[in-house]
């Protein structure tokens, strides 16, 4: 059966964006391995590491570090470099930036070594994750999400267009597509702040069906945003909406690959006209303000949307 439009841009799309000289499957094999070595670091400091504190990406006190941050950070890059000297690497911790010297792509890898430090530190059962992702030319190509506490990896390679769930090191195909077609407003949706913290619009979306809303429901996720969006992949909630702040490459490159392959779309949210944009999310090396609100989306309820305006931005 053929891919739906949708996956044909981006199966081409990927294809013109790899290097001849490196093996997808070895690039997927080693992503796995020291996503699977960093949830044995993470895991065994479980409760015993020690915590220091460090600037937000205001400049504000308020976030921390844990040793297993670093130490699982240490092994990323020591593995990493060894095994693919050309590739570059941007971490989180201490502005890790190591750069590309491939000949003819710009290639590096994203490293949050532990997202969701402040639930770790808090010696939670949830929302604790450490990723990888592998960008090509400002465009993602594989992905890897791993988590410590439940032993699920979330996994695609460069040049494939599955995404894969591992558990037990049994791996699962996530369907591309085949989703049962559930209107939002059946759905939950999910958010990482108080209702309260986001635009009048997006309240109102909210709400219930009876009260004008879009979703039947809404929970309220901290921690781990790779943990988040997996439930998202997973179909537990519908939609996710995200605040308008600091974007990094080591939280946003290894989701965009994922719900792209998996047919998530993104759309800026106007509060004001009341509309909404599709849009690409871009991978890029530094951190960004992103000054909209962003709703993520399976594209088969882009029609849920009928009431509103949908524009499409995306090249």
């Amino acid at each position: 059966m053929p891919l739906p439009v949708l996956f044909q841009f981006k199966r081409s799309h990927m294809q013109q964006h790899f290097p001849p000289d490196l093996n997808p499957h070895i690039l997927g094999i080693v992503m796995r391995e020291v996503v699977r070595r960093a949830m044995l670091v993470i895991f065994a400091q479980r409760f015993t590491h020690t915590i220091e504190a460090k600037l937000d990406y205001n400049g504000n006190p308020g976030d921390l570090r844990s040793s297993a941050d670093i130490d699982a950070q240490a092994m990323y890059a020591k593995i990493l470099r060894e095994t693919f000297p050309q590739i570059g690497i941007v971490a989180e911790e201490h502005d890790l930036s190591i750069p590309c010297t491939h000949p003819t792509h710009d290639l590096y890898f994203t490293v949050d070594p532990l997202d969701g430090t402040k639930a770790y530190a808090r010696r939670e059962s949830q929302g604790i994750a450490t990723m990888i992702s592998l960008v090509c030319n400002e465009v993602v190509i594989a992905s890897c999400i791993g988590n410590p506490l439940t032993g699920e990896v979330f996994y695609t390679r460069p040049q494939s267009k599955y995404v894969h769930l591992l558990q037990n090191n049994l791996p699962v195909t996530l369907p591309l597509r085949g989703f049962p077609v559930v209107v939002l407003t059946e759905r939950y949706a999910v958010i990482r702040d108080r209702p309260e913290k986001y635009s009048l619009f997006v309240q109102t979306l909210l709400r219930d069906p009876e009260h004008e809303g879009l979703f039947k429901n809404y929970n309220i996720e901290s921690g781990s945003i790779g943990i988040m969006f997996s439930r998202l992949w997973t179909n537990v909630f519908g939609a996710t909406i995200l605040k308008p702040g600091w974007q990094t490459p080591w939280d946003l490159s290894p989701l965009i690959v994922i719900s792209r392959r998996m047919g998530f779309v993104f759309m800026h949210i106007c509060p004001e006209e009341k509309t909404f944009e599709l849009f690409d999310p871009t991978a890029k090396k530094e951190k960004y303000f992103e000054p909209c609100e962003t709703m993520v989306i399976h594209h088969t309820n882009l029609s849920d949307l009928s009431a509103f305006t949908v524009t499409d931005t995306r090249t």
